[in-house]
């Protein structure tokens, strides 16, 4: 629903600054691109509400934090082992065992926290490099700006029809191409009718 709203905005935008450009020479289309997805909420906010920016920023702090929070996770599981070394009896082989095998046992689940650490850290310096938002947003704009330069270089000219009604963004595309073929088919039979009328007259 928010790609598809998305999308009407980006064609209700484009059609408002590309209709103002002068035919002749080459304009800034990469400029015009740039500016309607960057004002676009669909694909300048994540799922609407966060800005494609911050969202970049927080995602690559995340492999640090990750990183942080492992090392962290293990010094508070040495620092709550440690008094537990204060039961031991070196005279008691027994207690002595059991106190130790419950220290080692924290110190290996501490360490433990440090290597999810590191291994969040990796899946996200994979994932941030692999998708990177600024990388896609960058992508995009190229690409629409390279559609723009196709239809550009056909067109014989930017002025608009004075027969297409004010562009509608919040228009369901489905409605739009449905009014359109039922108005085609209403011309289409009244050009029959008017053609069967002439020939009735002409007979």
């Amino acid at each position: 629903m928010l790609i598809q709203n998305g999308c009407a905005w980006l064609v209700r935008d484009t059609l408002h600054q590309i209709r103002y450009l002068k035919f002749s020479g080459t304009p800034k289309l990469l400029e015009i691109s740039k500016s309607v997805f960057r004002r676009n909420p669909a694909f300048s906010r994540v799922f609407g509400l966060m800005p494609v920016g911050g969202f970049n920023d927080v995602l690559n702090l995340l492999p640090g934090l990750f990183i942080v929070f492992g090392i962290f996770g293990t010094f508070l599981g040495i620092m709550k082992a440690l008094p537990e070394l204060r039961g031991m009896d070196l005279t008691d082989p027994i207690i002595t065992k059991a106190v130790m095998d419950a220290f080692l046992f924290k110190i290996a689940f501490a360490m433990g926290t440090s290597i999810v650490g590191i291994v969040f850290n990796i899946i996200m310096i994979m994932i941030n490099t692999t998708f990177s938002p600024e990388k896609i947003f960058v992508d995009t704009v190229e690409q629409y700006e390279n559609s723009l330069d196709l239809l550009w270089n056909r067109s014989a000219n930017n002025n608009l029809p004075a027969d297409i009604s004010e562009f509608d963004e919040h228009k369901d595309p489905l409605d739009a191409l449905a009014a359109d073929a039922v108005n085609k088919e209403l011309l289409r039979s009244k050009t029959k009718d008017r053609k069967a009328d002439d020939d009735q007259k002409a007979s």
